[in-house]
């Protein structure tokens, strides 16, 4: 079996380079690269199934065969506004794109050779008719999609407009998904969602917000973790842990770190252990058995986690350099 790493990598914020870096992790102690591609724009969300892999961009959305390693290549493309998220049905029929200050984008994906946005709903931000950027400071960053229903989380990186909300889109009909639940969680400010039967799981700065979903009409937020001096980018959860990627952040600068979290009781989470990962910001990771895989400025680490009380990393590997920045992940194993 050959085990490989799709990252997505950029020079932000000069913006002009962007690709899907290849990375042979089958000796996870030992990652190497083995190719790379330019895409069209910055990849800010992966997602994989089937032998594809979805990319989620700034300024667009593209599908790639990669079922023979040999032979990756794009079978399509379109232009959208993707976001830092994005969830794929149980059926495979659709995408669900978080799409920053334009809310969620749903794409038919059921012909992969032809993709089609189908639905869009907004959040609480207007957006101009002659704006044209994929980002700002505001918007939708997290999606968490259960039955007929999309939960989402907004993020603002400014911290004196308090407009942070979680929202509930009824998404039955993809081609009109409609804003159904808009509760304030001002003001803390949310980046990436996880979820696990009943409880969602809302990280970003300086804390963990737990909510109840069991009813998506009536959401309660049920518990916030705080953490003090610490951006909590994006999450897995595997059984009772759930592995954060992030930042400690102080004056002098930040620094990454992968933390463990036991959410047996989601009313009384436990920070259990942590390690520094090479790089600024830990943006995501990925689980495989006893290893988590962290992207992050510059670098990307192979922790181990056999012991989730004492995590390590293992292994480093930055194919493009330090000035390159490593986004999303996934991993694909291969038949020998």
């Amino acid at each position: 079996m050959k085990r490989v790493l799709v990252v997505t990598e950029s020079n932000f914020p000069k913006e002009t380079k962007f690709r899907l870096s290849f990375i042979d992790a089958t000796d996870p102690f030992r990652l190497s690269s083995i190719f790379e591609m330019e895409t069209h724009s910055l990849v800010v969300s992966l997602a994989y199934r089937d032998g594809l892999i979805y990319c989620s961009m700034s300024k667009g959305f593209s599908i790639y065969d990669v079922s023979d390693l040999s032979s990756v290549k794009e079978i399509s493309h379109i232009d959208l506004y993707g976001g830092i998220d994005m969830e794929l049905s149980s059926d495979g029929d659709y995408a669900y794109l978080t799409s920053w200050k334009r809310g969620i984008t749903i794409v038919d994906i059921h012909d992969p050779y032809n993709p089609s946005v189908i639905g869009r709903a907004p959040c609480n931000y207007q957006v101009l008719p002659d704006d044209d950027s994929p980002y700002g400071p505001y918007g939708v960053a997290g999606i968490v999609v259960r039955g007929r229903y999309a939960f989402c989380v907004t993020c603002d990186y400014t911290d004196d407009k308090h407009r942070e909300v979680f929202i509930v889109y009824n998404i039955a009909d993809p081609s009109n998904p409609q804003q159904k639940v808009m509760i304030s969680t001002a003001p803390w400010r949310s980046h990436g969602m996880v979820a696990q039967g009943d409880i969602a799981y809302a990280s970003g700065f300086e804390s963990i917000l737990v909510f109840d979903i069991s009813e998506p009409l009536d959401p309660v937020l049920i518990n916030r973790h705080e953490q003090k001096a610490r951006m909590c980018c994006n999450s897995v959860i595997r059984g009772n842990l759930l592995y954060n990627a992030g930042s400690d952040y102080a004056p002098e600068g930040s620094a990454g770190v992968l933390s463990i979290f036991d959410i047996t009781n989601p009313l009384h989470i436990r920070e259990i252990g942590e390690t520094p990962t090479i790089g600024r910001v830990g943006w995501n990771l990925a689980l495989v058995k006893d290893l988590v895989y962290v992207v992050s400025d510059g670098t990307i680490s192979a922790v181990e986690i056999a012991n989730p009380e004492k995590p390590a990393v293992r292994s480093l590997c930055g194919p493009s350099g330090a000035d390159m920045v490593y986004d999303a992940i996934e991993i694909i194993d291969f038949s020998a």
